[in-house]
C-alpha cells in the first residue's frame, strides 16, 4: 500500500524514472528497517509499533528534490545484523538517494533522506496532489 501510494504520488509530480524508483526503494528499505530493527520480535509476544512517512517536494530555481522522513518510536540498535542476508539496507538507501541522515534518540529513530536533484519539466503537467505526502504504518508481527 505504501509503495503504491508513494509511486502514484511521484507520478502525479511527474518525477522521472529511474529516480522515482530510487526514492521508492530507499523509502521501502527505511520502512523495512523499522519492522526488523526498531521493534524486535519478543519471544512469545506480539510485536506492535508505529512508523510515519512524510515526503515533500522541494523546488529551487530550475531543480527539485524530494525529502522523505521516516520516523519510528522503537529503539535504535546500531549495527544490528541478524542474518547473513541482512545488513545492506543503509548502503542501499545511500546509493539511491543524494543524502541519508539517521537521528536516533530515546524516543525513536528518524531517517531523513533527500533525493538526487532532478530538473523541472518544461511542460509540467498540472497535478492535483499537494507537494507533500504522509502515511502512518502500524507494525504488527
Amino acid at each position: 500500500m505504501t509503495r503504491r501510494g508513494l509511486t502514484d504520488w511521484l507520478g502525479e509530480l511527474n518525477w522521472p524514472h529511474p529516480r522515482s524508483e530510487d526514492i521508492v526503494l530507499a523509502v521501502y528499505e527505511a520502512l523495512a528497517n523499522v519492522v526488523v530493527h526498531a521493534y524486535p520480535r519478543q519471544p512469545g509476544a506480539a510485536t506492535v509499533g508505529e512508523a510515519e512517512l512524510f515526503a515533500m517536494e522541494i523546488t529551487e530555481a530550475n531543480r527539485r528534490c524530494l525529502r522523505a522522513v521516516v520516523t519510528d518510536y522503537g529503539c535504535w540498535r546500531p549495527g544490528a545484523v541478524e542474518q547473513c542476508c541482512q545488513g545492506w539496507g543503509l548502503a542501499m538507501m545511500a546509493a539511491c538517494m543524494d543524502s541519508v541522515r539517521i537521528d536516533p534518540s530515546p524516543r525513536g529513530t528518524t531517517v531523513i533522506m533527500t533525493s538526487v536533484p532532478v530538473g523541472i519539466p518544461v511542460h509540467r503537467r498540472p497535478h492535483t496532489s499537494p507537494p507533500s505526502w504522509f502515511t502512518s504504518i502500524i507494525v504488527n508481527r
